[in-house]
């Protein structure tokens, strides 16, 4: 004797970098499982990328809408305890921020789910840095000219030439 339960969404969406410079890719998968004991039909898999992401290119036959910034899958039916991964591969375009991928499931038997992603962008270019003997000798050059420089004010101010 087996009671049928609608099907119950297992979801992840996961990064394969937690954090990637400008002009640098990150591949997410999206992983979905039905874990009810009944069929999941109608699904389908909608992932919107944020505006600091731009979408290159998709696995498991997922349809890029480049305008849209958009990939979307059409899972038909979803067996269950049955694993999906979906995979999607972007370009980063913003600097220092973080960005937050979201894709949705839907199905005929469920409300729609939210999976979500995040990864954070680094800084667009390095900022440079002075070794420490430059430094030093620049301090140390700054230091002696403005000495000489107020000594030679002092000596005009004071009549002195």
């Amino acid at each position: 004797f087996t009671v049928a339960s609608s099907p119950i969404w297992i979801k992840a969406k996961i990064p394969d970098q937690s954090e990637v410079d400008p002009g640098g890719f990150v591949n997410f998968d999206i992983n979905i499982e039905n874990r009810g004991n009944t069929n999941a039909t109608g699904v389908t898999v909608v992932d919107t990328l944020p505006p600091g992401l731009r979408v290159q290119s998709a696995g498991q036959s997922g349809v890029v809408d480049a305008s849209a910034n958009t990939v979307t899958w059409t899972l038909g039916t979803v067996l269950p305890n049955v694993p999906v991964t979906l995979s999607v591969r972007a370009r980063v375009l913003a600097a220092s921020s973080t960005l937050i991928n979201t894709a949705t499931v839907s199905s005929a038997e469920l409300p729609d789910v939210t999976v979500r992603g995040s990864l954070r962008s680094g800084a667009q270019t390095p900022v440079p840095v002075m070794p420490g003997n430059v430094y030093l000798w620049l301090l140390m050059t700054a230091m002696f000219l403005l000495t000489w420089y107020y000594r030679k004010l002092a000596q005009r101010i004071g009549g002195r030439s």
